[in-house]
């Protein structure tokens, strides 16, 4: 069948979510719409073992992007998401959208700040409600961003 990106965002079918998905995991692009899997990797009714099996890929495209941030991502896929070395020279948005993700775990985001970095994960982890405010003062102090 051939879904349009009304479908893909709009369902509550996650068979045909995970139809569409399938087929662009089997590098079946031309199947679809550019825009069909990635509306349907941000529908909230997408299944998380296709979330899963879509970010296991390790790629950094759009589809998975959203895949990381759709709130039916488990938050164990999220650490594996956030732990990956990352050799872009540019900004990994699939990171970026994994730690916006409201299931982003607190251990993961005092994780990610415990590296000491200033950069957009970094600021974007601070901003979660997960994260804890001991991991927001502490890498603030560690990057001057305040006193000790």
């Amino acid at each position: 069948m051939n879904y349009t990106e009304e479908i893909a965002r709009e369902t509550k079918d996650p068979k045909i979510l995970t139809d569409i998905l399938s087929a662009y995991n089997l590098n079946n692009t031309k199947v679809y719409d550019y825009w069909v899997p990635e509306c349907a990797a941000q529908n909230p009714n997408c299944p998380p073992e296709i979330l899963v099996e879509i970010l296991k890929k390790g790629n950094e495209d759009d589809v998975s992007k959203y895949a990381a941030g759709n709130p039916n991502c488990p938050p164990e896929m999220l650490i594996e998401v956030l732990r990956r070395k990352n050799d872009s020279r540019f900004i990994n948005y699939v990171s970026i959208h994994a730690v916006d993700n409201p299931n982003c775990p607190p251990e993961i985001l005092t994780e990610i700040l415990e590296r000491g970095k200033y950069d957009k994960i970094s600021w974007n982890a601070v901003e979660n409600p997960n994260c804890p405010d001991e991991a927001k003062i502490k890498w603030m102090q560690a990057t001057d961003k305040i006193e000790k």
